[in-house]
């Protein structure tokens, strides 16, 4: 059963490892200007996306098991 758990672990650890990124990814950079500003929002928004979909990936995977479809 211990064979079964490793590889859950590895996609877990890496799902894990990816919301960390997409969320330091969250933090927008201090804005110049009303265009800098508006750049900022939208990376930001853009980082909260893809926050959210690989938290959600991430807690599927925890809670139900669901194993990530790899994108290419």
């Amino acid at each position: 059963m211990g064979e079964r758990l490793a590889p859950r672990r590895v996609l877990e650890d890496l799902w894990k490892a990816r919301t960390r990124i997409a969320y330091a990814d969250t933090k927008p950079l201090d804005p110049d200007g009303t265009f800098a500003l508006h750049r900022a929002r939208q990376a930001e928004n853009a980082a909260l996306d893809e926050y959210q979909r690989v938290l959600t990936i991430f807690s599927d995977l925890v809670t139900y098991g669901k194993i990530p479809v790899e994108e290419a």
